[in-house]
């Protein structure tokens, strides 16, 4: 017997400009698929969605250090670092509402 892969018909989230294959991410019975949010610099929200279309209720938020790494982190790097995780942090807060 051979095993169909079902892949939803499902919108992703509207705040997610990227989203990947459906795939078995936190279970082997469950569909979920990883997408990615906003993005400030080197900054960006990450979220699963199940199968279903909901979003599961923790996002997180990611730094690319390998942006960062080719950079100097002067005193208005680390400013705008400071900014966009300050303001990433606030949309997660909206988000989980």
């Amino acid at each position: 017997m051979t095993a169909i892969a079902i892949r939803p018909d499902v919108a992703p989230p509207p705040d997610a400009p990227k989203v990947f294959d459906w795939d078995h991410v936190l279970s082997d019975h469950a569909l979920h698929r990883i997408f990615r949010g906003t993005r400030r610099g080197p900054v960006r929200i990450d979220g699963l969605q199940r199968h279903d279309g909901t979003v599961h209720a923790r996002r997180a938020f990611y730094i690319d250090m390998d942006a960062l790494e080719r950079q100097e982190l002067d005193a208005a790097t680390a400013r705008e670092l400071a900014r966009a995780l300050i303001a990433t942090a606030d949309e997660l807060d909206e988000l989980a509402r």
